[in-house]
């Protein structure tokens, strides 16, 4: 048993230090190499080439259809997401009768904003569809863990509906608000689209697609930190499985 369980260790190790490792090194690499353009010239380049990679940045704007309100701070932005979470405690027996208790959080709905954002640089402005884009660092606004409720229920919060089924180990219900403010400084790494209406910048034919309050270099710095977080922990996770591998040999 332990041999399997050293081989199993040392083959996740790996595949964290090599797969999530590559991912965060291609966003690094993707932030260095794509130049910086002008909103008014997003149109133009989506035209010569649809779903070009590019990359735009200026500050976060109010739609044009109206002021756009978080859910449950009501604090004006360009962008949020509501994420609800159950908190569940389990129980369980290993093969010798003795029981052990954990706790975990699983989403169970999550709402984001259905606007287009809108950046402004110094040369106008340019949309930007948020459908599939890795949101960096946005502004926590609201997280807060309450007591589930005592019987079958179902749960409306928002535009959001869910039921917790047998309530069986719920302890807890989580809401979380995050939200992009207006005039935040926004970095964006997507593809370019013209449109009749203008350009619009959404996911890239290839490539991450990011939407982030930081610059460029910062979330480049932060990818590249990532790369050796996960290099190390997988390293951690195999040096480990080698261990257990190699007792289960001798012992």
């Amino acid at each position: 048993m332990g041999i399997l369980i050293g081989l199993l260790l040392i083959i996740i190790g790996i595949a964290i230090a090599v797969f999530v490792g590559r991912r965060a090194q291609k966003h690094a690499q993707a932030v260095a190499e794509v130049p910086l353009y002008d909103a008014t010239q997003v149109a133009q380049h989506g035209q010569d080439a649809n779903g070009m990679r590019i990359s735009v940045a200026g500050t976060a704007q109010s739609r044009p259809a109206g002021p756009l309100m978080a859910p449950i701070s009501q604090r004006e932005c360009a962008w949020y997401r509501l994420t609800i979470s159950e908190r569940v405690r389990e129980t369980s027996r290993n093969s010798e009768g003795e029981r052990t208790t954990s706790e975990s959080e699983r989403v169970v709905s999550q709402e984001t904003s259905p606007d287009l954002l809108v950046l402004r640089d110094a040369t106008g402005d340019v949309r930007v569809d948020p459908l599939d884009a890795d949101v960096d660092n946005p502004l926590e606004t609201f997280d807060r863990l309450e007591s589930a409720p005592a019987s079958n229920t179902q749960i409306s919060f928002g535009s959001l509906n869910f039921s917790l089924g047998s309530n069986d180990g719920v302890i807890g219900i989580r809401k979380r608000e995050e939200i992009i403010p207006v005039g935040s400084a926004l970095y964006v790494l997507g593809g370019a689209y013209a449109r009749e209406d203008g350009g619009l910048v959404a996911k890239p034919r290839q490539g991450p697609f990011i939407i982030s309050t930081r610059s460029a270099q910062e979330v480049a710095t932060s990818a590249r930190r990532r790369v050796w977080l996960w290099i190390g922990i997988g390293a951690v996770v195999a040096f480990i499985g080698i261990a257990v591998f190699i007792g289960g040999l001798f012992g």
